[in-house]
């Protein structure tokens, strides 16, 4: 609905594509990341579920050297470093919440 002024404006050629696949890759592991996520919180308890979904950054900071080779410098691993050791030291289901 929101997008149909500037779909009739400017027709379909802005939303083409080369990458066809590469976009279809990305949609389907979307969606299969949200349904993972959402199938989480009904099996293990939210506190839980929740504290490790926070730990995202973490892990796209290492796939991020991994798979991109990007550089990340000196504080961005010493802060992974320390959120990865807050993060292991830390249980909220045993604390009973977040």
């Amino acid at each position: 609905m929101i997008l149909a002024p500037l779909l009739y404006r400017a027709g379909v050629a802005p939303w083409k594509t080369d990458h066809l696949q590469l976009h279809l890759t990305r949609a389907v592991t979307g969606g299969t990341a949200v349904t993972i996520g959402f199938y989480a919180f009904t099996v293990i308890p939210l506190a839980t579920a929740t504290a490790i979904n926070f730990t995202m950054p973490l892990f796209t900071t290492i796939l991020a050297v991994v798979i991109l080779g990007e550089t990340v410098g000196w504080r961005r691993w010493c802060a992974t470093g320390v959120g990865f050791h807050r993060r292991a030291g830390d249980d909220p289901a045993r604390d009973g919440g977040l």
